[in-house]
């Protein structure tokens, strides 16, 4: 057999396919990505306490090497450099996810902390059509948060940026590794979905789902120009992140296995 590729996937003579080849690290100061055109991938909602039929998810993989503080995963604004949605971990190694218009627009996975050292699958999920308790919900290695919502009014306006291992301001870095970063606009992925996504551990392809993401950055298909990396989304939208203070080191073997 020959070798190819597709999506980064690398075929190879032994008949055996690697899907998931690289991740991202990230040291917690400085790197991180940023959408270099318009991330309008997370829908405006502005029903307040009222329900909507927005509905949005976002999967990625993550393994934090400390827990210093507040440190976020993903960080999205809108076109006045307000607050969309984010996703961080704690100190305590609990994630929470929040989007903008109350304060009390979060959730947090309580089934356990997350400890250095470990991949992990995090699915976010956002259905404008559920109760309060169920519009945002985080799901762990396939497993759903058990509680924790507190969600309370929506007041957002569609995304324009994307800060991934950030937030807006740029002062609270996630340090660890990123992988397989994905976003469904207008889709609320279902738990058998957010199985497949999670498969046992271990990284696949997103493209061979009933509802493929609508965005999917992967690093096998990263470019580096010299002095920071391009990763282009591959279901062809044309959309492009950017790397911030990062090098060849930053792209490192170590994926979930």
């Amino acid at each position: 057999m020959g070798i190819g590729t597709h999506l980064g996937i690398v075929a190879q003579s032994g008949g055996g396919v690697l899907f998931d080849k690289y991740s991202w690290t990230f040291d917690g100061t400085d790197e991180f990505f940023v959408n270099q055109n318009t991330f309008d991938s997370i829908p405006e909602d502005r029903n307040y306490g009222s329900l909507s039929t927005v509905k949005w998810s976002t999967s990625l993989w993550i393994k934090p090497d400390s827990l210093p503080g507040n440190r976020y995963i993903y960080y999205t604004t809108d076109s006045s450099n307000a607050l969309v949605t984010y996703l961080l971990v704690k100190s305590t190694g609990q994630l929470q996810a929040f989007i903008g218009g109350s304060s009390s627009n979060y959730t947090r996975f309580n089934n356990f902390s997350l400890s250095t050292g470990n991949w992990y699958n995090v699915v976010v999920t956002y259905n404008g059509a559920l109760n309060r308790y169920l519009k945002l919900r985080i799901f762990v290695n396939g497993t759903i948060s058990s509680g924790g919502s507190n969600f309370f009014a929506a007041n957002n306006f569609e995304s324009t940026e994307i800060r991934l291992g950030n937030n807006y301001d740029e002062n609270a870095e996630f340090p660890g590794h990123i992988n397989e970063f994905a976003v469904w606009k207008n889709h609320t992925l279902g738990q058998s979905e957010v199985d497949s996504i999670y498969n046992s551990g271990v990284a696949n392809d997103l493209t061979t789902l009933s509802t493929p993401p609508t965005n999917f950055f992967r690093s096998e298909t990263a470019v580096y120009g010299g002095t920071n990396w391009e990763m282009t989304d591959v279901m062809g939208t044309g959309k492009i992140l950017q790397s911030t203070n990062m090098d060849t080191s930053n792209k490192t073997t170590d994926v979930p296995s």
